[in-house]
């Protein structure tokens, strides 16, 4: 039997603090090649939502995560 893993993340994608954000996406990246390359292309998805650098922005890009993609 196969299970599949939905994990969401916030990240400043944009604004003053994308700087931040790439590293950080690389890794997620990284990470999930490896957990797919061990466990199956569909054990693991990954979805990232843009906090644009404000917390507005973030609270909305985590309840989106949340409500609309599970």
């Amino acid at each position: 039997r196969t299970t599949s893993v939905s994990i969401g993340a916030v990240l400043p994608l944009t604004g003053w603090g994308a700087y931040w954000a790439t590293p950080v996406s690389h890794g997620i990246e990284l990470a999930t090649e490896d957990i797919r390359a061990t466990y199956g292309k569909d054990a693991l998805s990954v979805v990232i939502e843009d906090s644009q650098s404000a917390p507005k922005f973030a609270a909305s890009a985590a309840s989106k995560l949340v409500s609309i993609d599970k």
